[in-house]
């Protein structure tokens, strides 16, 4: 531990919400049906770029949620659970709503920055050819969302249930 960033300890202890003894993830589930398929699978950011995200997340910011996890403080599986509620309920207001009320981490900048920089990579790759693309609910909520920023492109967005 003494090596590792607070990221990724923040990473481990939220990896493996209480009440769920074996998670999976809905990007690993849906790549494993894509590798089934022999569907390509790419990303729209490189690992290095993610790494970089994490390094910039202000660290004392990161140790106060995981002392505040320790410590038994406002549970963020309650969050969690919230903002899985929501997402299941196809509830995107509500994922936002969710999102913005997190007062330590700024996780609306962070993800307003990656949706920027994702839609000219997006739209290179359906210019070549139909795509789908798998990405956080949190990503598609917002003026800043992916679903605003198609719409500002001339893309045609719209809900699949």
């Amino acid at each position: 531990f003494q090596q590792m960033k607070p990221m990724g300890v923040l990473a481990l202890l939220i990896s493996k919400p209480s009440g769920c003894p074996e998670p999976v993830s809905y990007e690993n589930r849906i790549m494993g049906m894509a590798q089934k398929k022999q569907i390509e699978v790419t990303g729209l950011e490189t690992p290095q770029e993610q790494l970089d995200l994490f390094d910039n997340l202000p660290a004392d910011t990161v140790v106060k949620e995981i002392m505040k996890m320790i410590k038994g403080g406002e549970s963020e599986d309650n969050t969690l659970e919230k903002l899985t509620s929501a997402y299941k309920q196809q509830d995107l207001p509500k994922v936002h709503a969710l999102i913005k009320e997190s007062k330590d981490l700024d996780m609306g900048g962070f993800l307003d920055t990656r949706n920027e920089k994702w839609i000219p990579r997006m739209i290179q790759k359906m210019d070549q050819h139909p795509v789908f693309f798998a990405v956080g609910a949190g990503h598609l909520t917002g003026e800043v969302g992916l679903i605003e920023l198609l719409k500002k492109e001339g893309y045609k967005v719209e809900a699949v249930k």
